[in-house]
């Protein structure tokens, strides 16, 4: 009997043996719910057909006779990129993904034992997919979701448009909303909605003032009018009264701003003004700041130590991004108070915007990401403590170090996510396309915090990624195809991301040439193939041979195209004739290609013969060149001249250039004559537009004559340099004189017009210009076409200092923009230096501080860069800037200098040396460089101690030690403490020993400097002292843990130098210090 498959409009299928009527065969709920589109039998199966609908589902039935065919498969497509992804961490919560076409698709991932029947979503069908698009016709791309955080409410579902709609949905009406028309927005942004999450009532109390954000309205409602002047405490207010308590409401980042929604038809409230602002902002800067990511976590839910104080005093803590790339930390207090929201601290690890931020589930852990291409996990956990206490002394800090950096992708982060099962694992997606897990270690152990594994099968750029809330081992990510992956972290093969922008992956072409069957067989493809399948199989031999013979192959082919190649020539002239007819122009070489190339780019090496201990790269050594030349500590000839032209004109500026132009013009005159090529001729003619340039036109007619090269346009343009006539100042406008009989035509205009049509070559119509003395003009063409270099040359040579230095500008400004990483930072401080901006300058060098953090082998290369950055603060009156920068670098030292032993005590003496040439009389009330002194003296001394313990070991003399401090101690004031204290508030937990005993160090010259150089009267409280000796206890117990009999020999010769701690009377709350000094001390 022949069965005949089709189907219905509305999805049914239908079974027909060619007699009798068709019968349908869909079984109830589990078909398709629009038209399909194909269906296809599955040879050599039992009965099974796949079928694809309207509805964007795959279907596998299996067909079973006189029954209902069953599902095997069910599988949701995607009709556009997916933007958002979310998952409840409650019951069985459907993956939910936002799509780009404005549909949110809601797919339950299956699993045996996650369904219980209470979700009515789960008993509509197992993995089943609903797509809806809430806002019909008028959908935009779901940019934002968020289900709610409480297990009540596990159905409520919020989400952001991209055209600034915020609104939620409840998945127990699911079906209903797909059959009813979508209600009109009454209120919207008009611009992308990047954020949006759920968090508790932030703002009480009645002394907030009223603000209202600007909606777009795309229908008027009832009651607009009524609250059009809506405040945050009112809608609580209402909501309280009407008996509906809603414990968590809608926050929504969008125009740079913070909203706040209630529901029920009222407006959203914008309450970015309401955060606190942090110390030293003005009101108008906290105005201009562009919030871009908000992110809430409950401290309740805390799984650390069990006597956390956090969760007594705050309920929540909030992460606000800027555009930025800052990040401000606030704490929700659990108190009753009118103002419970407390400002924490100010996070500074990144300058670009801030894409993402993703607390962690365990720890007080902030992981932020942004249009950079590295990820900072900040540990907030000593800034949660000093929080706790109200001191004056411990005021918010701004934290520029961080837990870990973690770098690998080589484009912005989009999106970042916690791991729900392993508190270190993390997840991130880039645009380089692909998505990366990392493992972050609680105390920073070196070489611990690594790239575990990346997920590369997507083809472009991916906008978020999630892990699975059930399983451990999986994850999904989505981008810009229709594409939804779910990945298993532990069986990829990579284990880092790809070294690209933007990573595409291999494609295998199909072979339609006759040698198919035997490449594919037994030849380099089929090799090729099996490499690929199994990447574990390290056979060089094979892929040698292979790489042979793909040699072979094309230089057979090269020989083949050649023989052909000869014979076209053989008919045609050597020039080659582009798709117009004409003759194509000889590509030009660069006019000055040694111009801001640095034949020696050496890097920052260590050098313990130098003070400071490091020899400065290429760029640095610039940099500290040109500062000296701005603050006239060396002479004009000293400065290289492609560094003289990006400064402010001087009077060898242009002496300078002249001497740098004829070297350049010899270097293509020697090109030429050393040329084989037939096109070598083009540096014949950049010989000639260089010495046009710099107006040596005798020296030309003999080169030309002696090469019989004179090419029309430089017979012009000698004509235009030795005549008198003046020429129109315009080329764009055409006059014609009706009085008289001479028409005034611009001809060098329309000349120039005429080449940049037919075949334009910018440098011989520049020149022409320059002959013609309308050099303006001539800038302002090469900077059409993007000749930066060009226009920079030709504006310092030939135009007015004040002309030339407006041009100059828009040059520099271009070549900022268009280097790369490092040049790109190195022209910028050269340009704000040249300004004498040097508050810029520096924060681009700190900026390049953070950059080289971190990472393995740069330590010295960041020393320089601070001290770089040091030595221009040295310019400026802010003291406490260059405060803050000494500590800094002082610290690193010891951290790079306790690495170096045997050599760390040498290390250190040369910092030493270096810092004290620093002082001066303007900067003898600098605290933090007296600070950096002492800081150095007692870790070169610690650096001795240690040293002296590993010969007493090998039975080897020790070496005396001569203290230093004595000199400084009279510059001691109280703000020495007050930087100190700042140093201590930035920092992180770590058990590497070097940083241990650093922070060792610090603590150590705390808690002598408030002993002995502070009154009891200065203290901020009585438990001052008390607090420096906890500390200071906290470090000594880090260093035991680690090496606890250097540490032991260490404390025990560390007073007997520093005389005047008497510390044996002193006991914290609940043990004494370990130390006590022997009496004739």
């Amino acid at each position: 009997m022949v069965n005949i498959l089709f189907s219905g409009l509305r999805g049914e299928l239908f079974r027909w043996n060619c007699s009798d009527t068709p019968t349908n065969i869909t079984p109830e709920n589990q078909g398709h719910s629009m038209l399909i589109f194909s269906m296809l039998f599955v040879p050599n199966s039992p009965g099974l057909v796949i079928t694809v609908s309207q509805d964007r589902v795959l279907i596998v039935w299996e067909l079973v006779e006189e029954s209902l065919p069953l599902v095997v498969l069910r599988l949701p497509t995607l009709s556009a990129g997916v933007f958002s992804l979310a998952q409840s961490s409650f019951s069985n919560s459907p993956l939910v993904a936002g799509l780009s076409d404005g549909s949110i698709l809601f797919w339950k991932v299956y699993s045996s034992n996650m369904y219980d029947g209470n979700n009515s979503f789960d008993n509509q069908s197992k993995d089943k997919s609903i797509s809806i698009s809430p806002r019909g016709s008028q959908s935009s791309s779901i940019t934002a979701l968020a289900w709610h955080p409480l297990p009540q409410y596990e159905n409520i579902l919020a989400y952001g448009t991209e055209s600034g709609c915020v609104e939620i949905v409840d998945i127990n009406k699911l079906q209903k909303m797909q059959n009813q028309k979508p209600k009109p927005q009454l209120y919207a942004f008009g611009s992308t909605v990047y954020r949006v999450a759920w968090g508790p009532v932030v703002f009480t109390g009645s002394h907030h003032k009223n603000e209202q954000i600007e909606t777009k309205s795309h229908s008027e409602p009832d009651n607009s009018a009524v609250l059009s002047n809506t405040t945050v405490e009112e809608n609580v207010k209402c909501n309280t009264e009407s008996g509906v308590k809603f414990p968590f409401y809608v926050y929504s980042v969008s125009k740079g701003k913070i909203h706040c929604h209630f529901g029920g038809g009222r407006p959203p409230v914008e309450v970015s003004m309401k955060f606190p602002s942090p110390p030293n902002t003005t009101e108008e800067d906290w105005k201009t700041l562009i919030r871009s990511d908000i992110a809430f976590r409950p401290v309740s839910k805390t799984k650390q130590l069990s006597g956390d104080p956090v969760p007594d005093t705050f309920d929540y803590l909030i992460g606000v991004g800027y555009r930025s790339g800052q990040v401000d930390v606030y704490g929700l207090s659990n108190s009753k108070l009118s103002n419970n929201l407390f400002f924490i601290c100010r996070i500074v690890s990144h300058s670009k915007c801030v894409n993402c931020l993703a607390w962690s589930w365990d720890y007080y852990w902030l992981a932020i990401a942004s249009n950079e291409s590295f990820i900072t996990v900040t540990d907030l956990k000593i800034q949660l403590f000093n929080a706790l206490n109200q001191e004056q002394h411990l005021k918010p800090v701004q934290l520029s170090t961080c837990l870990a950096r973690l770098e690998g992708h080589f484009n912005r982060i989009t999106c970042l996510d916690w791991s729900p099962h392993d508190p270190f694992l993390l997840l991130s997606s880039s645009f380089d396309g692909t998505a990366n897990v990392w493992r972050v270690h609680a105390n920073n152990i070196e070489n611990d915090t690594l790239s575990i594994s990346n997920f590369r099968a997507h083809r472009l750029r991916l906008f978020t990624c999630l892990w699975s809330r059930q399983e451990p081992d999986l994850a999904f990510s989505g981008g810009e195809l229709c594409l939804l992956f779910g990945w298993r972290p532990s069986e990829q093969i990579h284990s880092q991301p790809p070294h690209s922008r933007r990573h595409r992956p291999p494609t295998i072409k199909r072979l339609v040439n006759s040698d198919q069957e035997e490449l594919c067989n037994g030849g380099i493809l089929g090799e090729s193939l099996q490499l690929e399948a199994n990447p574990f199989i390290n056979s060089e031999a094979l892929k040698e041979k292979s790489n042979k013979e793909i040699m072979l192959n094309n230089d057979d082919r090269v020989t083949r195209a050649s023989h052909k190649e000869k014979s076209v020539l053989s008919q045609n002239s050597s020039r080659k004739i582009n798709s117009t007819g004409t003759a194509e122009k000889r590509k030009r070489p660069a006019l000055f290609p040694n111009l801001f190339q640095f034949s020696i780019n050496k890097q920052c090496e260590l050098n313990l013969y130098h003070s400071p201990p490091f020899n400065m790269g290429t760029f640095l050594s610039h940099i500290l060149s040109v500062s000296d030349f701005i603050t006239e500590k060396v002479d004009d000839e000293r400065l290289p001249t492609d560094l003289l032209i990006l400064l402010p004109e001087v009077s060898v500026t242009r002496t300078c250039l002249l001497k740098y132009l004829k070297m350049e013009a010899s270097h293509h005159l020697k090109l030429f004559h050393l040329g084989q090529r037939p096109n070598s001729l083009v540096h014949l003619d950049a010989y000639c537009i260089i010495l046009l340039w710099i107006g040596c036109i005798s020296s030309i007619p003999p080169v030309m004559s002696t090469e019989c090269h004179m090419p029309f346009w430089l017979l012009y343009a000698i004509q235009l340099a030795q005549s008198t006539l003046a020429y129109p100042g315009s080329y764009n406008k055409l006059t014609v004189s009706k009085e008289s009989p001479i028409v005034d035509i611009d001809l060098l205009g329309e000349k120039i017009r005429d080449m940049q049509t037919a075949s334009p070559d910018i440098l011989v119509s520049v020149t022409l210009l320059v002959c013609a003395h309308r050099v303006q003009e001539a800038v302002e063409l090469l900077l059409s076409y993007d000749r930066v270099k060009e226009a920079l040359v030709l504006a310092r040579l030939r135009l007015n200092p004040s002309e030339s230095w407006k041009y100059a500008e828009k040059c520099i400004t271009r070549l900022i923009e268009r280097s790369c990483s490092n040049e790109k930072s190195f022209f910028f401080i050269i340009y704000n230096i040249g300004k004498k901006e040097w508050l810029n300058a520096t924060n681009m060098v700190h900026r390049e501080v953070e950059v080289s953090n971190l990472r393995p082998g740069k330590e010295i290369e960041q020393l320089s860069w601070c001290w770089i950055g040091i030595s221009l603060l040295l310019n400026t009156s802010s003291l406490d800037y260059l405060s803050s920068e000494c500590l800094r670098l002082a610290s690193m030292c010891l951290t790079v200098g306790f690495k170096l032993f045997p050599t760390e005590a040498i290390f250190l003496e040369r910092w030493l040396d270096a810092f004290s040439r620093l002082l001066s009389s303007e900067t003898t009330s600098c605290s933090g460089l007296i600070g950096s002194l002492l800081l150095l003296d007692i870790g070169q001394m610690t650096s001795f101690l240690m040293a002296n313990y590993h010969q007493e070991e090998s039975d080897i003399s020790t070496i005396p030690y001569e203290n230093h401090s004595d000199n400084w101690m009279k510059y001691i004031n109280p703000d020495c403490i007050t930087c100190l204290d700042r140093l201590v508030s930035d920092r992180q937990p770590s058990s590497l020993w070097e940083v241990c005993l650093t922070n060792f160090c610090v603590d150590f010259l705390l808690f002598y400097l408030v002993h002995n150089h502070v009154p009891p009267t200065k203290l901020p409280s009585d438990n001052s002292l008390t607090i420096y000796i906890d500390r200071y206890e906290s470090s000594r117990k880090s260093c035991e843990y680690i090496k606890p009999k250097e540490t032991t020999y260490l404390i025990s010769h560390l007073f007997s130098t520093y005389q005047q701690v008497l510390v044996k009377n002193y006991s914290t709350s609940d043990n004494k210090l370990c130390f006590s000094p022997s009496d004739n001390v």
